[in-house]
């Protein structure tokens, strides 16, 4: 007997935590979600959704959630660049701009780090940066990772070149896959991730030349 209304009890206790999981993601799924005729959040009825934001990403200081303003600036530093961002391959945290760029140009934002550029923003991957790009790298007129006139978010086409260099080396001194010159490795864990799993090429750290495994 006793046993058995302990399994009730925890029968109950379940049925009562997933009752509440499921009331908390019905919430988190329509916090955000704005009426794009009035503008007007659909659960505060105001401007602004549960945590404090427009349909446009920014609170009532005109600041995004991570302290950009309309131009661009960082109440935070006080400068293009945020005081967070993604960990560097040594494990430093870089603060990135408005657009989600490092100071040399590596591209890394946040999850929800955007405001609204071209649409209305959202908290995945339906908000881009004024070059187009959101947050998976795609690019929102071609759905690829390249813009129209073919190159991706850190400014490679498909042959790695880069538009602004015109070689294999990006301004901050970075090829296609992310190795660094000046460095000698790569800028960021994602990119030595994202190198290693889907190409064959490593690379001499001496001449920083590509060569084949």
């Amino acid at each position: 007997m006793i046993i058995k209304k302990f399994n009730i009890l925890i029968l109950l206790v379940s049925i009562i935590l997933n009752f509440s999981n499921f009331i908390n993601s019905r919430i988190y799924a329509y916090k955000s979600f704005f009426d794009h005729n009035t503008l007007l959040c659909k659960i505060t009825k105001t401007k602004y959704d549960l945590d404090g934001y427009d349909i446009f990403g920014y609170d009532k200081s005109g600041h995004t959630r991570y302290g950009f303003d309309k131009l661009g600036i960082n109440r935070f530093t006080g400068t293009k660049f945020s005081n967070t961002g993604y960990y560097s391959y040594d494990g430093i945290t870089i603060g990135i701009d408005v657009d989600g760029y490092s100071q040399d140009g590596v591209f890394y934002p946040l999850r929800g780090h955007f405001v609204d550029n071209l649409g209305f923003c959202g908290r995945n991957y339906d908000c881009y940066n004024s070059k187009g790009f959101n947050i998976g790298r795609k690019h929102y007129l071609t759905g690829t990772e390249y813009d129209l006139e073919g190159y991706n978010v850190e400014g490679f086409d498909k042959n790695g070149i880069h538009k602004e260099t015109g070689t294999i080396w990006s301004p901050g001194g970075f090829d296609v896959h992310g190795y660094s010159i000046k460095l000698g490795r790569y800028v960021s864990a994602y990119h030595k991730y994202r190198a290693l799993s889907s190409n064959t090429m490593k690379y001499d750290p001496n001449f920083s030349v590509k060569i084949n495994k």
